[in-house]
């Protein structure tokens, strides 16, 4: 516990560190990470040279972050775990080398090299590493939460309205739908 002002005690924030490599962007904990490739950039990576393992622990790298999704490259040590959690985007994770669990709404699954899991934003979902393994995340925001943006050219004409906007993704997207 630490004193405030007035004598008041407070606590210090909970930080939960999965050994991130920082390189400026995003801030975690205090630290900026920086995405190894900018949304504006053309670049080819190559996953199993980017991916690092720590002798025990999570080595997370942010590879793309833009403003509707964000792309993470994880190294899972043997009997490293993250607990149970949920997140308000789609995830989907690819397992690209070793073999892994997942629990999902409570129940396992094993997912080796070359699965593809989606997961729906909300769903209850647990990580372990029996062996050292890499997968890439994949989180991208529901269509609900989408903003119009101009200075996208793939996206709607400026004179689009926000509503318009919207709906545009909601019913190409498939998101949104019953």
């Amino acid at each position: 516990m630490l004193r405030g002002p007035v004598g008041r005690l407070r606590t210090r924030p909970v930080l939960i560190c999965i050994k991130t490599v920082s390189t400026g962007m995003r801030e975690i904990g205090g630290m900026k990470e920086r995405p190894l490739t900018a949304p504006h950039e053309t670049k080819i990576l190559v996953l199993s040279e980017e991916t690092q393992l720590a002798a025990n622990g999570i080595v997370s790298r942010t590879l793309l972050n833009t403003a509707h999704s964000r792309v993470i490259l994880f190294g899972f040590a043997e009997g490293q775990e993250l607990s149970e959690h949920t997140s308000t985007q789609h995830a989907l994770i690819q397992i690209l080398s070793g073999e892994c669990e997942f629990s999902l709404d409570g129940q396992w699954h094993t997912l080796q090299a070359g699965a593809l899991l989606h997961m729906p934003p909300h769903l209850r979902h647990a990580v372990r590493a029996g062996q050292p393994f890499s997968m890439l995340l994949t989180l991208i925001k529901p269509a609900l939460t989408l903003k119009a943006d101009t200075t996208d050219p793939h996206c709607c004409p400026p004179e689009t309205s926000k509503r318009e906007h919207y709906e545009s993704h909601r019913l190409h997207s498939g998101f949104g739908n019953p």
